[in-house]
């Protein structure tokens, strides 16, 4: 990538990745098999934030700080702008995308001191947020969320007594499933690390 990656958050789409952000950045990069290329800048510096595409569209959350407008980004016009806020302001949360909507779970409070399992729902055609099923998995922080095959997933974060967790629970259709096996060890502080092409 052409700037520093450390604690940056990525969507993709169409075979190409993008990232967002990171420690006190407003970098914005995209590449595909062959090269990276600059973008515009974010409007704001995020850090720890978490980023899904939605309708070809990319879903920036902030991490850090908050509370912060969640951005929308249309690759194909390089151009942001800005979206509901979340019901709950929270840190460090982790996202996933299921039927064409983006879910928000998990995260500390911006303090940092209380841990939640709660789980949100925004619906790119209304602007709107809604309140769901918390978290089966309970409090989270650092967790990853990833999606794939119409069901997301919630996996490993530290727990409300911040302990790392290897646990993995899947979401659908406002319900929550345990999975089985758990990740192979503990791990947190992995909510912005994934992006999916």
């Amino acid at each position: 990538a052409p700037f520093s990656t450390d604690r940056t958050c990525g969507a993709g789409s169409e075979g190409a990745a993008r990232l967002f952000g990171g420690t006190g950045l407003t970098s914005v990069a995209s590449a595909d098999r062959a090269s990276w290329t600059t973008r515009n800048v974010l409007p704001m510096k995020i850090n720890r934030g978490s980023a899904r595409n939605v309708g070809g569209m990319d879903f920036i959350v902030p991490g850090e700080p908050v509370p912060m407008t969640p951005q929308a980004y249309r690759p194909d016009a390089d151009a942001f702008f800005g979206i509901a806020l979340p019901p709950t302001s929270r840190r460090e949360l982790c996202t996933f995308t299921t039927d064409g909507r983006l879910y928000a779970a998990g995260g500390p409070v911006p303090t940092g001191s209380v841990h939640l399992s709660v789980c949100e729902e925004y619906t790119p055609s209304t602007d709107a947020w809604a309140t769901k099923t918390a978290c089966s998995l309970g409090a989270r922080y650092g967790a990853a969320g990833f999606d794939g095959n119409g069901i997301g997933y919630v996996a490993a974060g530290k727990n409300s007594s911040d302990i790392a967790q290897n646990t993995i629970a899947s979401y659908t259709r406002d319900a929550w499933a345990s999975i089985a096996p758990t990740m192979p060890a503990p791990k947190s502080e992995i909510s912005n690390q994934g992006t999916c092409l």
